[in-house]
């Protein structure tokens, strides 16, 4: 973190940059920690950019990963564990999203924390894994992706973020506990 502000790195290590669910909520979240000022820099195994999405981040190649330092790096599949691990981040971010993961290697590091994407991935990390993860709760902004408004207000508004900030459900969540020091033991 930038210590004159409260700006922080963030990094995400994806697979592709093809329109996924996945992808898309990073890109959405990205966007809205970019509009808040912070730098967001997605990393691909090319760099590549999506061409159905206007991302106001960076994108750069995993190779890239260790030029420059991150507060938070975030990941979602197990094949990046290595990249994490031998990465420079301050904060290392494995972000549940598939029920069907084992997370038992994961626990093994205890540098990684765990943020979990619905209620049942928290109950089933807690219940299988003895994992204590985060709610970072939400889905993409479904106003970008031609849903009908009746499904945006009702999946998509959080009544934690001003009117204007109003765009992905779990933002604000996710940004304090980016500010909180790791408080468990390494």
């Amino acid at each position: 973190m930038n210590p004159n502000t409260d700006l922080l790195s963030i990094g995400v290590l994806l697979p592709h940059a093809k329109l996924y669910g996945g992808v898309k909520r990073f890109l959405e979240l990205g966007n809205q920690f970019v509009e808040l000022g912070h730098s967001v820099t997605i990393y691909t195994p090319t760099g590549e950019k999506p061409t159905w999405f206007s991302f106001k981040g960076d994108f750069s190649p995993i190779s890239e990963l260790n030029t420059k330092p991150l507060d938070a790096l975030f990941f979602t599949e197990i094949s990046f564990l290595l990249n994490v691990v031998n990465s420079t981040a301050s904060r290392k971010i494995y972000y549940i999203v598939n029920p069907s993961v084992n997370l038992k290697k994961l626990k093994q590091h205890r540098e990684i924390e765990f943020f979990a994407n619905s209620n049942n991935l928290l109950l089933r990390a807690k219940k299988k894994f003895g994992i204590e993860a985060f709610p970072a709760l939400g889905g993409v902004n479904l106003k970008n992706f031609s849903v009908k408004t009746m499904f945006t207000t009702l999946f998509c508004t959080n009544p934690y973020l001003p009117a204007n900030k109003q765009k992905i459900r779990g933002l604000i969540y996710i940004y304090k506990t980016l500010l909180i020091p790791i408080s468990r033991p390494l």
